[in-house]
This record gives structure tokens, C-alpha cells and sequence, in this order.
């Protein structure tokens, strides 16, 4: 309120009514008021726009964790157990624990260096039993962690990023080295 219209208005209220300083009030304020509420309104048009579009990509984001969730190995390669076992032992790596057996599928190919390496896994290094994957939604469902659970003493073991869904693999690589 200027200085001008505040002295409008008192003099109109000692001089006429109040009713009449009312109307010259809101004569003199309404200009103001509109300009005001445009801008609010422009605000909230504004305001809504980001959020719609703020949920549109939550609700993309949320689709695209699903789906990542959802796929698996599309390929697996299954080695059999070794018939004959020249070794075997039990491997730690990626904070869990890997039963490893380095054999092959006939006892004339232990002699003939046709052994290979076969994974089960992964345990729980603190109790030995076979952990079971689970993937948990983090951030309402904006991300997500894949980790190896323990039925028994339920600690969860984080899943390597670089070799998820591959870590068996992996293992079999490192565990062929020995060979």
C-alpha cells in the first residue's frame, strides 16, 4: 500500500463513512489485487506443470526398474559336476563363500589335463548355507539393490554390478586358473 492511498483512506474515514473508505479502498486496491492473483495464478499453472511432469518421469523411472528387475540371464551355460574330483575346496570372493570342485567327466581325462571347474554357490560365510537372490526396491521404488540373502541369519551380501547374474562364471574363471 502506497503512502497516497493510506492517506486517502484515512481521510475518507474521517470524513465520510466507513462504508465509503471501504469502496475507495478496494477501488484504489483492486488493480494491485489482480496483478496479484494473476501471478498466482500463473504460479500455479507453472507449479502444476513441473509436477505432472515430475510424476510422469517417476512413473517411467519406476517401469524401467520393473523391467530391469523382471529380466534374468537370458543364456546359462551348465557345467556338470565332475565325476572325478582330483580337488576341491572352498573359495571366498565377492563377500561370500564358493564350494569349488576341479575335476573332469572321465578318469582318463585327469591324467590328460582335461579337467575343469565347477561352481556351488554362494554361501553364507558366516553359517554355510546357500543364499537366495533378492533384489529390494529402494527410494519408493526409484532403485533398486540386488543382494544375496541369508535364510538362516538373514544378512544380505551385496551382488557384484560388473558380473551380476554372471558371478558363477566368474568364479569358474578364477577357479580354472588353479588348474
Amino acid at each position: 500500500m502506497t503512502p497516497n492511498l493510506a492517506r486517502e483512506i484515512a481521510v475518507e474515514l474521517i470524513s465520510g463513512t466507513i462504508l465509503e473508505a471501504v469502496l475507495l479502498a478496494t477501488l484504489l486496491l483492486a488493480p494491485m489485487i489482480s496483478d496479484f492473483f494473476k501471478i498466482q495464478i500463473e504460479l500455479i499453472q507453472i507449479i502444476s506443470l513441473i509436477l505432472i511432469f515430475s510424476v510422469a518421469l517417476i512413473i517411467l523411472r519406476i517401469a524401467i526398474v520393473k523391467k530391469k528387475i523382471s529380466a534374468g540371464p537370458q543364456i546359462a551355460i551348465i557345467r556338470n559336476r565332475p565325476n572325478y574330483v582330483a580337488k576341491k575346496g572352498i573359495i571366498g570372493h565377492f563377500g561370500v563363500k564358493w564350494k569349488v570342485e576341479i575335476g573332469s567327466q572321465y578318469r582318463g581325462d585327469l591324467i590328460q589335463s582335461k579337467q575343469y571347474a565347477w561352481v556351488e554357490g554362494p554361501f553364507c560365510p558366516d553359517c554355510l548355507i546357500k543364499l537366495m537372490p533378492k533384489t529390494f526396491g529402494k527410494w519408493l521404488g526409484l532403485s533398486y539393490q540386488h543382494v544375496w540373502l541369508c535364510p538362516q541369519c538373514e544378512k544380505r551380501f551385496a551382488r557384484p554390478k560388473q558380473y551380476l547374474f554372471e558371478e558363477d562364471e566368474a568364479i569358474e574363471k578364477i577357479a580354472d586358473g588353479y588348474i
